[in-house]
């Protein structure tokens, strides 16, 4: 009766997920999926692998592009495998989430509602109709899943060995490959380190920094870098934390003009003190 009842759940996630953005499969190519298989088809398969081994270099997101690369060898220019490859991909991060929520809180009740929250939210529609979103699902992937392959490890009561570290860091490269923005793995490491065994590794928090580094000064410096375009410039202050916090929380509530920085601020401390009395 037990496997019953969690069958049907999963069933009832993807469903609800499937029925409500299903529509995106039928969806054609976007002007970024044109722009960006153009791009790829002028790289030859062996530039496309080097750029994923030395993850430093200014190639742009070359996991995205090894995606592009394979499906276009594959299947052609036709975008229901690429959206099928991407809904695929959508489906197993939300596994992953369920995963990872379960081992952190040990409920299973409340991994299956943080999936059902999270499996579908119109306001973020790109995932689902955009096959250009493909950088944001492989760094999920590839950043939960280092980040759950760490927690399982850590749970079991031993720190990483060598051979365990080096897989954890492999993942967060292709992370990082995937899409900048998983330059934050090394904080939560050491925020889930900090959190739940009241100390912070000096094994591999250090190793990861350093990763973190290599990569950030690859992808800055030298000639062709992101950063010669001003939409990838990053700008590091307190206003642009709390204008991106104050966008984003005001799609997840569907409250984009009366969600200003004062609310989020509010918010933030809310969230805050509820986790301290926890």
């Amino acid at each position: 009766m037990r496997t019953a009842r969690k069958i049907a759940a999963v069933l009832s996630i993807a469903a609800y997920f499937l029925i409500l953005a299903g529509e995106g499969l039928r969806a054609y190519f976007s002007p970024d999926d044109l722009m960006n298989l153009y791009t790829c088809w002028l790289k030859s398969p062996a530039e496309i692998l080097k750029a994923n081994v030395l993850f430093f270099s200014p190639f742009f997101r070359p996991m995205g592009a090894a995606f592009y690369r394979i499906l276009y060898a594959a299947v052609g220019f036709h975008p229901r495998p690429f959206h099928i490859a991407c809904f695929a991909i959508l489906l197993f991060n939300l596994y992953l989430s369920y995963c990872l929520v379960r081992r952190l809180t040990e409920n299973r009740e409340v991994a299956l509602l943080a999936v059902l929250v999270s499996a579908y939210h119109s306001r973020f529609v790109d995932l689902y109709y955009n096959i250009g979103t493909v950088y944001d699902l492989l760094c999920f992937t590839f950043f939960y899943g280092a980040f759950l392959y760490y927690v399982r490890i850590r749970q079991s009561g031993v720190r990483l060995n060598r051979a365990q570290a080096a897989v954890c860091c492999l993942l967060y490269i292709c992370a990082l490959n995937s899409k900048e923005m998983a330059v934050a793995f090394p904080i939560f490491i050491a925020a889930y380190e900090w959190l739940y065994h009241k100390s912070v590794s000096r094994r591999i928090v250090p190793v990861l920094a350093l990763i973190t580094l290599v990569f950030i000064v690859g992808k800055t410096t030298g000639r062709d870098t992101m950063t010669l375009n001003p939409a990838y410039r990053p700008e590091i202050s307190i206003r642009t934390y709390f204008d991106a916090f104050q966008t984003y929380a005001g799609k997840l509530f569907y409250a984009e003009p009366w969600f200003d920085i004062r609310k989020g601020v509010l918010l933030l401390i809310a969230l805050l003190a509820i986790a301290w009395i926890s």
